[in-house]
């Protein structure tokens, strides 16, 4: 998402907000044009990166008496939730470790005679589950049921989700009559993962 941040109303006390909530683990990452200017302190202007880079003019800074935090007037700085405040200039990117709403903000602290926007793009990566199950998973259950009568054995099969990966995969049953172990049923069936958080579809039967 591209969000337009403006030097004169991005302020600490009313920062952008970019209506993105921001959860740990999750791959933060912000642009903003290296030739793209605004104007802080009067006649003075910088890129994203604040007073003082490469593309800017003069120096200024400001310290914050509510965190003790400074930067250069001008740069472009982010704070996620209650977390501290940190530079973002024209490219920041990060592991969040925290959690809490993305704002955005003008570094300053007089914003009446500044000018100029400058536009920011913010994309949010979320974490992929990284595992490979077995192709074959051997299960094992005990129930009560009758050999010489047609029935269809459901057994809940529960997998934790840490181990399983969208994918097909064959699983192997094995039920044991409870009185008598060396009598026993055996199933393939098939496990089709759609979506680790959403769907997962089991087909087969016991024989």
């Amino acid at each position: 998402m591209t969000i337009n941040v403006d030097a004169q109303t991005a302020t600490l006390d009313q920062p952008v907000q970019t209506g993105l909530t921001l959860q740990g683990g999750e791959t933060l990452q912000i642009t903003a044009p290296p030739l793209a200017m605004w104007h802080t302190e009067g006649p003075d202007n910088s890129n994203a990166g604040g007073l003082g880079n490469p593309y800017g003019t003069s120096t200024a800074s400001y310290r914050d008496p509510a965190t003790g935090q400074k930067f250069n007037d001008g740069s472009l700085v982010g704070r996620i939730g209650n977390g501290p405040y940190f530079f973002v200039g024209t490219e920041y990117q990060s592991v969040v470790s925290g959690s809490g709403a993305l704002v955005l903000v003008t570094w300053d602290n007089n914003y009446h005679n500044n000018f100029g926007t400058i536009p920011v793009t913010v994309t949010v990566t979320i974490p992929q589950v990284n595992c490979v199950p077995p192709t074959v998973i051997d299960y094992q259950w005990t129930t009560p049921f009758q050999l010489d009568q047609d029935a269809l054995i459901s057994p809940t099969l529960v997998v934790p989700l840490a181990d399983v990966a969208v994918g097909t995969y064959n699983i192997n049953l094995k039920a044991y009559k409870s009185t008598d172990p060396a009598v026993f049923s055996t199933a393939s069936l098939t496990l089709t993962v759609q979506d680790v958080a959403f769907s997962v579809s089991v087909s087969g039967g016991m024989q």
